[in-house]
């Protein structure tokens, strides 16, 4: 049969990643990414644009860039500091607009593929704001 995976789930203080493999009955999960120095409090994950986890962390303002088979270490893909965000609480790509969600703060910043900066939208009313949700006509 198809191996089919749900999105992966953060052991959020074990700096661990976890995979289920739902076509497993019960579903079982397995580690995937495993005490990771690279992860600290992971929060935000997406699949990317070039198929690989990308993962926030709650205590530091990476975007890490993960092998979706392998789980190994590809690269940082963005430190938010360096476009005036901080931590960040979820981040989405969205492949339709070919475009990355994150939210940081009270703003949500759209990037490109590469990272670059493309806009920020900034509200005290998102201060709170904890995930992102995209509703994309098809």
């Amino acid at each position: 049969g198809v191996q089919t995976y749900d999105p992966p789930i953060s052991e959020y203080f074990q700096k661990t990643i976890l995979r289920f493999d739902l076509s497993a009955d019960p579903a079982a999960g397995k580690k995937f990414i495993y005490k990771s120095s690279r992860l600290d409090r992971a929060h935000g994950m997406t699949i990317g644009h070039n198929g690989n986890l990308f993962v926030s962390n709650l205590k530091n303002s990476f975007i890490q860039e993960f092998d979706s088979t392998s789980g190994k270490f590809v690269k940082t893909f963005l430190d938010v500091h360096t476009i005036g965000g901080g931590s960040v609480k979820d981040l989405h790509y969205e492949p339709q607009m070919d475009r990355y969600f994150l939210t940081s703060g009270s703003a949500v910043y759209v990037l490109s593929t590469d990272g670059a900066l493309l806009a920020k939208h900034e509200s005290i009313a998102m201060s709170g704001a904890v995930g992102i949700a995209m509703a994309v006509p098809r």
